[in-house]
Parts: C-alpha cells; sequence; structure tokens
C-alpha cells in the first residue's frame, strides 16, 4: 500500500514500475462545423473512466500550446479540445495523428 500511495505500481512494466502522477479533471472534445453543421460532443472524466491511460498518453505527446492559431475553411469539420477547463480549437486540415485519435477516442467514434 505505502508503493502505491507514492505512485509504484507492483508489476509495471520499465522503469522500476514508477509511473508518473496521474491526471485528474475532464477531457471533453466538440466536432463541429462539415457539409451538414451536425455538432457531437464527448467528454471523459480522468481517472474514473476506462479510456484514461489511453488519453493521458495522448495529452503526454500533443503539445496544445504549440498549435497553430485555427484558420477556418468551408464544409470542414472544427474540434474544441477542453482540457481541464483550458480550450484549443483545430481545423480538421490542421489535426496531428495524435489529436485526431484523442478526438476519435473522447468522441467515441473510433
Amino acid at each position: 500500500k505505502a508503493w502505491r500511495d507514492v505512485g509504484v505500481t507492483p508489476g509495471a512494466s520499465g522503469g522500476g514500475g514508477a509511473h508518473a502522477p496521474q491526471r485528474s479533471g475532464t477531457v471533453a472534445v466538440t466536432r463541429s462545423g462539415g457539409f451538414a453543421g451536425v455538432t457531437q460532443t464527448g467528454e471523459a472524466t480522468l481517472g474514473d473512466d476506462p479510456r484514461t491511460p489511453e488519453i493521458e498518453s495522448l495529452l503526454d505527446r500533443i503539445d496544445f500550446r504549440g498549435l497553430a492559431p485555427h484558420q477556418p475553411m468551408p464544409d470542414r469539420f472544427v474540434y474544441t479540445f477542453d482540457i481541464q477547463g483550458e480550450q484549443v480549437t483545430v481545423g480538421e486540415h490542421e489535426l496531428t495523428p495524435d489529436l485526431q485519435q484523442l478526438a476519435l477516442l473522447v468522441l467515441g467514434t473510433r
């Protein structure tokens, strides 16, 4: 129990079993626009949601601050990522593979 309390998980692979602290809060994704103008929203509560490990892995790899300002394009989807209260908007054509995977995972479309 003491090891778990400080973040060391018995039997975990690599590096002696230590893990980065788990995030808390919510991750939400809204996809809007497109030809039909349909909006779809999904949300995950980190820690409680079974998708948490995969979502955290993606969040560790995505540099939200380094994303270029959103450039709207007609009839294309726009994705708004709300990561624990901070929002970033990205056009469909601006999605990196990790952003696309995060969107699909949180929206429940994969």
